[in-house]
């Protein structure tokens, strides 16, 4: 394995440990979380179109942990070709999901959850939130990857059972949450769960 590879992996599994300082217990979690950092954030662009706000909303997480890993005096070519080597990869699952919650937070404080908790909230209502001892179980490994494709997929019932933000709020307004951009999504089921005034 020549160097450039290896300063690609290292950047890239320091940017992955950045990721996980900010989910509470994710060392009971590991093989969940590598599995979601490997997984890609695909949307339907015919379905929900606006969803590329996730990767743009990625792609700004990235440049935070960019300003802030920077190392003072660094030669700028190096600093320069870690932003490359993150920027250019397609988002992932777990980034996508995480820079979400993290936004959420911001967006009405940590009063009701903060990130970590809203993740591990929706990890529960994908129904993939299994940790490592239980990983390896039969069919369990396979029953998570299902489950992230219809995410993926927007294959979830139209009230959003199957989804991160299941609601009744849905049917209520006759709307398809599949349909809707996964921010919205959210900001329905804030209003709708845990009555948070928007």
């Amino acid at each position: 394995m020549n160097d450039k590879i290896v300063f690609e992996h290292v950047t890239i599994f320091k940017y992955y440990q950045w990721l996980l300082d900010k989910i509470p217990d994710a060392r009971r979690y590991s093989y969940l979380l590598w599995k979601l950092f490997k997984k890609e954030f695909t949307f339907d662009e015919e379905l929900a179109p606006r969803d590329v706000n996730r990767i743009h909303d990625v792609r700004d997480f990235i440049k935070t942990y960019l300003n802030e890993s920077a190392v003072p005096d660094e030669d700028y070519s190096v600093e320069d070709y870690k932003g490359r080597i993150l920027l250019k990869r397609r988002p992932s699952v777990l980034e996508a999901i995480l820079v979400m919650c993290i936004k959420g937070e911001n967006f009405v404080g940590s009063d009701v959850y903060n990130a970590g908790e809203w993740f591990w909230l929706c990890m529960e209502n994908l129904r993939i939130r299994v940790p490592d001892i239980h990983i390896f179980e039969p069919g369990v490994e396979q029953d998570i990857d299902d489950k992230i494709d219809i995410f993926l997929l927007r294959d979830y019932d139209f009230d959003g059972t199957g989804s991160m933000f299941p609601s009744d709020v849905y049917c209520r307004k006759n709307t398809s949450c599949r349909t809707l951009e996964l921010w919205y999504q959210f900001q329905w089921y804030l209003s709708d769960v845990y009555f948070v005034d928007l």
